[in-house]
């Protein structure tokens, strides 16, 4: 592994992380091997979530470059711009997985799960960024002000300007720069989303050999995506029945799968208590 600036955490790890998914994603995520989706950032919902971070990151490196620094850091940054003006066509990706704090949001209901079928699936935090440190992953949160965004973008160029200070070669410093990037830029969402205090698995991958990568069907695409195994005893500490009038039915049959499938005993299981009636 590439060794390179790792983006600070912001806020504390709040004890449980929430995903919204369907009955069959229930089912997918609790099946052996336990595992969730991890999918490259250019095919999310959000398709200008990205690029948001390359602005910036333009925007910063711009500022920079007529601040009067050096021969070598004006060079550095300009090969990171010409990086970033391509990042597209690079074999290095971000892989993302979302949570987030709120395990009872409306939108969220709205906006990943379907009538009558919607499922919160509440993760021990603290098991998922042990996990992290087994599979090449970061646990981190997203920042929705612009300030900090620049703020980690500039971090991040400075680290380079201070490897090459210490000697590094300029192509190693690059290559750590991009790194770099790809974990921290997945952080940058936009104000409007502020709600939902997304947290985020971040890896990078490069597919090779091309067979270690996986794909699913989308709505318009085909789309790329890792697996985070969860290991063999699942990580789940509740989950949340969205809108539905069977809750109780329902809440009983989620318990003992979970029990069959190997969480740890204690689950708690409940209903959303939203009167929202989308069944």
């Amino acid at each position: 592994m590439i060794a390179f600036y790792k983006p600070p955490i912001s806020r504390d790890l709040p004890p449980i992380l929430y995903q919204y998914t369907t009955r069959a994603g229930l089912l997918g995520i609790t099946a052996k091997p336990a595992s969730i989706w991890a999918s490259n950032i250019r095919y999310l919902n959000d398709s200008t979530e990205f690029d948001a971070a390359v602005t910036i990151a333009s925007s910063v490196s711009e500022e920079l470059l007529s601040s009067g620094i050096n021969d070598n850091e004006k060079n550095l940054l300009e090969s990171f711009r010409i990086w970033i003006s391509s990042w597209n066509a690079t074999q290095y990706q971000s892989y993302i997985c979302s949570f987030t704090e709120n395990g009872n949001l409306l939108s969220q209901w709205r906006g990943y799960t379907k009538p009558g079928d919607g499922y919160s699936i509440g993760f021990d935090s603290q098991t998922l960024f042990d996990i992290c440190r087994t599979q090449d992953y970061f646990l981190i949160p997203c920042e929705y002000d612009l300030l900090v965004q620049r703020s980690l973008i500039e971090q991040i160029i400075t680290n380079g300007f201070d490897l090459l200070k210490a000697g590094e070669q300029p192509d190693d410093v690059v290559i750590k720069l991009l790194f770099s990037f790809l974990y921290t830029a997945p952080m940058i969402k936009n104000d409007n989303f502020k709600e939902e205090s997304e947290w985020r698995l971040v890896t990078i991958f490069q597919p090779n050999p091309p067979d270690t990568l996986l794909f699913r069907s989308g709505k318009f695409t085909l789309i790329p995506y890792r697996l985070f195994k969860l290991g063999d005893v699942l990580p789940i500490k509740k989950v949340i029945i969205g809108p539905n009038p069977h809750g109780p039915l329902d809440s009983q049959a989620i318990i003992n799968l979970l029990q069959i499938r190997g969480a740890p005993a204690g689950i708690s299981c409940e209903w959303s208590n939203i009167p929202f009636r989308d069944f």
